[in-house]
């Protein structure tokens, strides 16, 4: 059912907290903001940048404002450092993305929207970005096209001269676009709301280094909730990465790095860093406004009241099962700024003792461990951490995007602006303005095959999270591989094998997303690659239908 109004959960901030996050840069730069306003569809006259054309991506929009006069939905913000530098349009900003794009969830049930600050979007953000080099492309080959595209940009300042310019930049943004799309090839399909982010962070820090190689994106997961992330030892599925003031800013560099931001990665002498588009100050100012943020109740007074006797069974059966083990409480009365209060527990994959948690699919987890690429201009460089040994010519991907953040942070330091020549970036990290030719990227060689055998020797983990606002954050397991908390609370063999995801209706008895197929909607095969539903069992699937639906009123209540 459409919905006709819009609530805002309580969640700690005000309107226009919660406005500032949905639009604050980062330093991320798509493409130039005229030419995405001025874009039309592929296939059409219609402005590519509508709320009904943006919809089909489930991007969540927003009215036209001053703040916002072209009317771009939550996540999208006009960066004002410029894209086109050499250029004489009057508008020289780029467009780029937001947190609040993969961090923003919209919920409907029977006519009323949910907006849930900090939860994991429904966006399909790939599809996104392959539409928008379509439509670039299309516009570059069509003339009629073209000149209305020139005229949107130009406005009174339109020539034939000037329309060439604008052809010219046009091309040169498809090219970038397929570049990107080139280099995140994958085989296994996203979807709604996932995205492989490790992997493309992956890929932009090698190009970022000159690298011959590549990661194969192949391990899409949930976008994670934002909310309680400040007060845990450390995020991301896999545990990863490390809170704390320089482990939490590295973090969210590296995020940008993967979302567009550029850099300029001319390897020099250490303590030198790299010129960026990263925006340091608005991260810091992001990363402490999520100590404000709280996690969503349940609204009571849009998807029914909880039943106290069932939430009270729920929480026993809860403790019975031990799940509490793994997913304890965060501490609701500690307001303390930069007080950790969840300590992550780290489930081993390969622990043949955990035989109800083993068949996690690992896919995700080993991406991070076992990628390794050619080090391109690191080879021979003194190690960023240990200065006192230097790079191999293959090393883990992981030490590289390390090795790209810190030398972001340190450009940002030393107060670097990004260079610029002949009004282009000399170096990026976004796989837009490449240097070399990726189309002739290198196979694994038995060098490199060797490496990665070397790093399966580290555990696969993954992550378990706080539990609080669960009920707003399916699809469910790190992979989204399954629609709603009741489905997880199944047997493995009675977990869907297939569902519909795309859905913003929500279903209240089961928590998740309904799974009715219809035209807009996509369908999720567990059976691919890194897509498996199994795992996360410990005794569950032991559950009569009563306790099954009393642990899920509990869960309904965190």
């Amino acid at each position: 059912m459409p919905a006709t109004s819009v609530k805002r959960l309580s969640q700690g901030w005000s309107q226009w907290q919660s406005d500032w996050f949905h639009s604050t840069t980062q330093g991320s730069k798509f493409m130039p903001y005229v030419f995405f306003v001025a874009l039309e569809q592929a296939d059409s006259q219609k402005p590519f940048n509508s709320a009904e054309n943006l919809e089909r991506f489930r991007c969540i929009p927003r009215p036209a404002t001053k703040a916002n006069p072209d009317h771009l939905p939550i996540g999208f913000v006009a960066d004002p450092s410029p894209s086109l530098p050499s250029t004489p349009f009057k508008d020289t900003r780029s467009i780029g993305f937001t947190c609040a794009a993969c961090h923003t969830a919209q919920i409907n049930y029977k006519g009323t929207s949910l907006l849930i600050d900090g939860g994991p979007t429904l966006a399909d953000m790939s599809a996104l970005i392959v539409a928008i080099k379509d439509a670039v492309v299309a516009t570059t080959s069509d003339p009629k096209k073209l000149d209305r595209f020139a005229k949107k940009v130009l406005g009174d300042e339109y020539s034939p001269a000037k329309r060439d310019m604008v052809e010219k930049e046009l091309k040169r943004t498809a090219a970038s676009q397929a570049s990107y799309l080139r280099m995140n090839r994958s085989p296994v399909p996203y979807g709604f709301a996932r995205m492989d982010a490790f992997g493309r962070i992956f890929n932009n820090a090698l190009v970022a280094v000159g690298s011959k190689d590549r990661v194969v994106p192949d391990a899409p997961v949930s976008y994670p909730f934002l909310w309680d992330t400040v007060r845990s030892d450390c995020v991301q599925w896999t545990g990863n990465a490390p809170n704390g003031l320089i482990g939490s800013l590295g973090r969210n560099v590296g995020e940008v790095v993967g979302v567009f931001g550029e850099i300029d990665s001319k390897v020099k002498p250490l303590p030198h860093g790299y010129a960026s588009s990263v925006n340091f100050k608005n991260l810091i100012q992001i990363e402490k406004s999520l100590h404000g943020l709280k996690h969503p109740a349940w609204p009571e007074d849009v998807l029914g009241r909880l039943d106290p006797h069932k939430v009270k069974a729920g929480a026993a059966l809860f403790k019975q099962l031990r799940c509490d083990h793994c997913h304890p409480r965060i501490n609701p009365f500690s307001w303390l700024p930069f007080v950790r209060t969840f300590t992550s527990h780290l489930t081993n994959l390969e622990d043949t003792s955990d035989e109800e948690g083993v068949h996690t699919d690992a896919t995700a987890a080993a991406l991070i461990r076992d990628s390794v690429a050619d080090s391109g201009r690191l080879s021979g460089q003194p190690k960023i951490i240990d200065i006192f040994s230097k790079y191999g010519k293959i090393e883990p991907v992981k030490a590289i995007v390390d090795d790209t953040v810190v030398r972001t942070l340190i450009g940002k330091l030393e107060n670097k602006k990004l260079p610029v020549s002949n009004g282009k970036v000399l170096m990026s990290g976004n796989g837009l303005n490449q240097v070399g030719n990726l189309n002739d990227l290198m196979p694994m060689s038995a060098e490199l095959k060797a490496a990665q055998k070397a790093r399966q020797t580290i555990p696969l983990v993954y992550r378990a999270r706080p539990l609080d606002g669960i009920w707003a954050t399916g699809p469910f397991l790190h992979n989204g591989s399954v629609p709603t908390l009741y489905d997880l609370l199944l047997p493995e063999a009675r977990r869907p094998k297939t569902f519909a995801v795309g859905n913003r209706e929500f279903d209240p008895v089961k928590v998740g997303a309904v799974t009715t197929p219809n035209s807009e909607t996509q369908t999720f095969d567990t059976r691919l690659k890194g897509n498996s539903n199994k795992g996360h069992d410990y005794g569950t699937s032991r559950l009569t239908e009563s306790q099954r639906l009393e642990l899920l009123e509990y869960l309904k209540s965190l």
